[in-house]
């Protein structure tokens, strides 16, 4: 009797330490995701005045730049996870050489992106069906952000560099300082104050890449003097192993953001204002899922962690104690949407053409809360342990398997709204079960090799 109570103890105890150190690194990352987020709310937000075809525009420019960021959130996440198992693994010599190199190999490959964004801004614009005035709005928008595209590559890397090194506070002050310069110089930009000239959608993204440069740089000076990045080492060998994690990482983001734009383009049919009332909505669910992914990111990283010192049962732990974590917010966060959707779409416009389908969308995504959350904390835990293969596999079999084949099939046969937004729900609950079942049969197991005797592999 007094073993069972000792052992049971001890889980409490061992639980009980899972969660503070996930909570440790949560809190800085949840408000990191927040402030990163916060950039494109704010600049929804502060467009509101010029009316819908502008919330359209810098809406339709989001999904366009987001659509090539998607190559840097492959290098960030390959960053994080390898150089978390290397810091595990107890060698951070290697991992602030490896560091060093992807920063470098990272700017280089956004240079090439900026240059396909900026000739392709208007033509992609006009494939997802956006009116003729929201085309410009859109080109606009993009044109200084793929401009300095490579300074949002330079901030995106070295921010993975201090999660994988477990320090998630440094880089939220850095996406804290950003938003506070957005909120400064964007109003001035975009509305004009004394001798400086309105500047609309343009000002917007002045104020984004202006304030991502001073994070970028920020970053780059402590990465330097904290030892997390070097010129030198960083094996041939461990370079292409962050890429084979991060290459589907890559796939995955790019067939997600694909897909976000095929299902913005169906949205589109219905009219400017049921996508900006969709672009509004996005933006106010945003405080639900974000934290989550800034959750998801500590357990990306303690996941890399344990399974880089060979501790699979602290692995699978913290990827137990994130999900919940998870599913309790969010599911809170739904509710509230369901409950009070017209004071939130106010917050943001008062265009009596949003504000309708705008709480019908609130309430929709409201259900679909719960099964997004362990989604997003599952695939967290399943990239810490390097098998990102498998999230590739998900996000085929929720977005293009289901949501864009239902929500084109409910608008060719003139359904309404409400019919498309609901294929979200049933895309997040497909990929749910796909997840829960790979887990369910093998739980975590390590998927990078770290080319030492015994470790890396099937541990």
């Amino acid at each position: 009797m007094s073993r069972r109570r000792g052992s049971f103890l001890s889980s409490i105890f061992h639980t009980g330490r899972v969660r503070r150190h996930i909570a440790a690194l949560a809190w800085p990352a949840v408000l990191s995701h927040l402030f990163l987020r916060l950039g494109g709310i704010l600049d929804v937000f502060l467009v509101g005045r010029l009316g819908a075809s502008a919330i359209a525009g810098v809406g339709v420019g989001q999904l366009h730049v987001f659509l090539w960021t998607t190559a840097l959130w492959g290098i960030s996440a390959g960053t994080t996870v390898v150089t978390a198992h290397l810091r595990g693994a107890k060698d951070p010599d290697r991992a602030a050489g490896i560091a060093g190199r992807l920063l470098a190999g990272g700017i280089g490959i956004a240079a090439v992106l900026a240059i396909l964004g900026l000739l392709g801004r208007t033509w992609v614009a006009r494939l997802m069906g956006a009116a003729p005035d929201v085309v410009g709005l859109a080109a606009a928008y993009l044109g200084l952000l793929f401009l300095f595209f490579p300074v949002t590559a330079a901030l995106s890397v070295l921010a993975a560099v201090f999660h994988g090194a477990g320090n998630t506070r440094v880089p939220l002050i850095a996406y804290a300082g950003a938003n506070l310069l957005h909120v400064a110089i964007a109003i001035p930009l975009i509305y004009g104050v004394g001798t400086v000239e309105p500047m609309g959608v343009r000002g917007a993204a002045l104020a984004v890449v202006l304030s991502d440069g001073a994070a970028a740089a920020f970053l780059f000076v402590l990465a330097l003097k904290g030892g997390l990045i070097r010129w030198r080492g960083g094996s041939g060998g461990m370079i292409r192993e962050t890429f084979r994690v991060g290459l589907p990482v890559f796939f995955d983001r790019l067939l997600q953001q694909v897909g976000q734009m095929t299902y913005a383009k169906i949205v589109l049919l219905y009219g400017t204002s049921v996508y900006a009332a969709h672009q509004v909505g996005l933006a106010i669910e945003a405080f639900s899922f974000m934290p989550a992914l800034g959750a998801g990111l500590a357990v990306t990283t303690l996941v890399g962690q344990a399974l880089g010192g060979g501790r699979a049962r602290r692995a699978n732990a913290v990827m137990r104690e994130g999900a919940w974590l998870a599913v309790a917010f969010m599911a809170l966060m739904g509710a509230v949407f369901f409950a009070v959707p017209g004071p939130l779409i106010r917050a943001f416009t008062d265009d009596p053409g949003v504000l309708e389908p705008g709480i019908l969308y609130l309430r929709i995504v409201a259900l679909l809360q719960v099964p997004l959350a362990l989604t997003l904390l599952l695939a967290a835990a399943l990239r810490g342990s390097g098998d990102t293969r498998y999230n590739l596999v998900v996000t085929i079999g929720g977005m293009w398997g289901v949501r864009i084949p239902a929500a084109a099939a409910a608008a060719f046969a003139g359904a309404p709204i409400a019919a498309v937004w609901s294929a979200m729900i049933v895309d997040w609950t497909v990929r749910t079960v796909l997840i829960v079942r790979r887990l369910s049969r093998r739980g975590l197991v390590a998927k990078v090799s770290l080319g030492m005797p015994g470790r890396g592999g099937e541990r």
